[in-house]
């Protein structure tokens, strides 16, 4: 099934002693779920406009982008207030699809897992969102999904392609109580993309998989 997030804006508070402002929004960002946008921050006496994105993995960049706009607008003294500070956060709506392909014989192998990783990626590069893919659950259509959060490697990096399909097998394994490998049926996994995933979807689609809209209609 396909379905759009709801985005909301959210406060996060945080204390910073003179000197140690970067310490204490380190702490905040990175306790931040991904795909997680920094709208706005509160310190001393100014609110300072920010559009940064941040989440696990992102933290160092965003709080050099942070403190960059701070420098801006309130100079290098903003470094030595001490006090409560605030971010303002919009979570941007994502679109929830579920992307299956059938597995047996020979396909139940590790090999399977690899490509189901690159192909996401693949279709989610040409569209420009292959950086905030993310699943969120997997297993198998009529049998049982699990919950997990899996980042989608960027399109071309076999490692980590590699690294993770090893990470979603082990899931599984752990989830299903048996080796994914041993089963045959829908392999499915529940992604996670920013924005419509137009885009995403038609490509997928076009590489065979079957994918779930909020409709109910699902195109092989």
């Amino acid at each position: 099934m396909t379905q759009l997030a709801s985005s909301g804006d959210r406060e996060v508070e945080f204390r910073a002693c003179c000197g140690k402002l970067r310490w204490a929004l380190l702490d905040a960002v990175e306790s931040l779920p991904a795909g997680t946008r920094v709208a706005k921050l509160r310190w001393g006496p100014a609110e300072i406009a920010l559009d940064v994105e941040a989440g696990a993995g992102q933290s160092e960049p965003a709080v050099d982008a942070i403190l960059a706009a701070v420098r801006r607008q309130l100079g290098a003294g903003a470094f030595c207030y001490a006090g409560r500070g605030t971010l303002v956060m919009r979570r941007e709506a994502r679109l929830r699809m579920t992307v299956s392909r059938r597995v047996a014989g020979e396909g139940k192998c590790a090999a399977t897992y690899v490509k189901v990783l690159e192909d996401l990626a693949r279709q989610g590069g040409q569209s420009g969102q292959a950086h905030g893919l993310r699943i969120v659950a997997a297993g198998f259509l009529g049998y049982r999904m699990i919950r997990l959060d899996l980042g989608v490697p960027p399109d071309g990096d076999g490692l980590h392609a590699e690294l993770a399909a090893a990470q979603l097998r082990d899931a599984l394994r752990a989830g299903l109580g048996v080796d994914p490998r041993m089963l045959s049926g829908r392999l499915a996994v529940l992604v996670e993309a920013p924005g419509d995933g137009a885009a995403t979807v038609a490509g997928l689609r076009e590489c065979g998989y079957t994918v779930t809209t909020g409709n109910g209609e699902a195109i092989s």
